[in-house]
């Protein structure tokens, strides 16, 4: 089984020109990230943003937005929904208690891919925005899928690394979601050496990118 490929966010990584860098394999070929599907549950299990850390069991279901006419298609196909114009409702769920009684907050949102995905303007990686609903209307944040990792699309052993920009109310953050809920240990380790490895492919700011990496602590369930 080949070695998951996270590349690095797009800030992190050299423009020169109008020539767009890509991730390269091993063997010195462009590797891109692998689209899959994001639709469905995923739970948030580590992470350096400060906005997860001092929540419990935080989840987010994905489901393609009925309403927008570009997910027509991608409903009828087979082909993996990051690969079409894709729109999502998202709905978060969140405790601020470690007690599993505790009370269970809900933020919604539309997720939108920007531009092709993965494209040579990006370096491969998969650019999203989220907006708020509702009074959260005028909150945005744009993040980037990094890659995906684990048993693969469609498996509940699947996982992927996303990084958050600077928002109005957060830092930048890099987190990893789970098709599970929890993560075994191996898993773990095996994701703290893929984001070792994709620290050292950063091109600019690799201090601030290894900061972050450092900084990712497990998100309580």
């Amino acid at each position: 089984m080949s070695k998951p490929s996270i590349i690095p966010p797009t800030q992190f990584r050299r423009h020169t020109g109008s020539q767009a860098p890509s991730s390269q394999n091993e063997s010195g070929s462009a590797n891109p990230v692998t689209t899959g599907s994001l639709s469905g549950t995923w739970y948030v299990r580590l992470s350096s943003s400060p906005f997860w850390i001092d929540k419990y069991g935080v989840s987010i279901t994905f489901s393609l937005d009925d309403d927008d006419d570009d997910n027509a298609a991608a409903v009828q196909s087979t082909t993996p929904d990051l690969e079409t114009h894709a729109v999502y409702t998202s709905n978060l769920s969140y405790r601020t208690s470690i007690s599993p009684s505790g009370d269970t907050k809900a933020v919604s949102g539309t997720d939108r891919r920007l531009g092709a995905a993965p494209s040579a303007e990006n370096g491969g990686t998969i650019p999203m925005e989220w907006r708020g609903s509702g009074w959260m209307k005028l909150v945005k944040t744009r993040w980037e899928i990094l890659g995906f990792g684990g048993g693969g699309p469609g498996t509940d052993t699947e996982w992927l690394v996303a990084y958050a920009e600077k928002s109005m109310f957060n830092p930048p953050g890099i987190s990893v979601y789970s098709r599970k809920r929890e993560l075994r240990a191996e898993v773990e380790a095996e994701i703290r050496q893929v984001l070792a490895r994709m620290v050292g492919e950063a091109e600019e700011q690799r201090d601030e990118l290894e900061r972050l990496v450092r900084e990712v602590r497990v998100v309580g369930l």
